[in-house]
């Protein structure tokens, strides 16, 4: 009886073991339901709607080159006079919005905010209750709360302890690939390369780049500009599941050499508050 009651807790451990090394790294569904396209008279791009915790305010965010015409760090904005924005149909068919950035004298609308910093490519245009054409639907339903922003340097805790070599995942639609049915996005995998600076020199006659930025490693291309790059949520049975958050948004990539920059989402915060 012993020797069977030892090979039964034997076997217990070993299957608890086993799960407890069980892990898979995941998006929300509802972080991929706040992620829209973006058209403008050059191209396309990519954005993700956020809303205050009392889901009264909402927040288009992405980047002052998916706005207007942006020739870099250092440039002003010659911001366009409307985009068109195609958010992702959850339950059927996705839902179109034109938004004008311009009134017909040609000023820049009070709904679009754009970060100060001259070296910073973050743009954020503030929403109205509900989209006009399509399904008339509740931005409250593809929104996710601003609670999900967080600073690289916050997450270096036991809970999501991010470092160079950590995954995460860009989320968009590179070189305008989507689902046509529900306009579903593309989620992408890519490796911190850096660790968050403040300067950073880039060689090939890019310059040096002055903010709180990132460089990832993996393959983003054209379209992904202004889309959220997120850490995974991680299912580490038996434990509770971590948390999807946002570190911050694609601005630029360079073809050929799998590096694209970020943007920290502590610019996300400092334009919101410009509202």
């Amino acid at each position: 009886m012993k020797k069977i009651a030892l090979t039964i807790t034997l076997s217990f451990i070993i299957l608890i073991g086993y799960a407890q090394h069980k892990t898979w790294e995941v998006v929300r569904k509802d972080l991929l339901t706040a992620v829209v396209q973006i058209s403008n008279q050059d191209g396309l791009g990519t954005g993700f709607v956020m809303c205050d915790s009392a889901f009264k305010k909402f927040y288009l965010i992405t980047n002052k080159h998916v706005v207007g015409k942006w020739g870099g760090m250092g440039d002003s904005v010659d911001v366009y006079n409307k985009i068109s924005v195609i958010f992702y149909g959850a339950n059927g068919a996705p839902s179109y919005q034109d938004i004008l950035l311009k009134d017909a004298n040609g000023n820049i609308s009070n709904i679009l905010k754009m970060h100060p910093n001259r070296n910073i490519d973050v743009a954020i245009v503030k929403l109205a209750n509900t989209i006009t054409h399509g399904d008339t639907i509740k931005y409250s339903q593809r929104a996710i709360p601003l609670d999900f922003l967080k600073s690289y340097k916050d997450l270096t805790t036991d809970e999501m302890a991010l470092s160079i070599g950590s995954t995460v995942f860009a989320i968009g639609y590179p070189l305008g690939a989507r689902d046509v049915t529900t306009n579903e996005p593309i989620v992408k995998h890519a490796y911190i390369s850096s660790d968050i600076s403040k300067e950073f020199s880039f060689p090939a006659n890019h310059g040096v780049f002055k903010g709180k930025i990132i460089f990832l490693d993996g393959l983003i291309n054209h379209g992904n500009s202004g889309g959220p790059v997120v850490t995974p949520q991680i299912i580490y049975l038996p434990l509770h599941p971590t948390q999807n958050y946002i570190i911050g948004l694609v601005s630029q990539g360079w073809d050929g050499t799998g590096m694209s920059l970020i943007y920290s989402s502590d610019y996300i915060k400092e334009v919101i508050k410009m509202f």
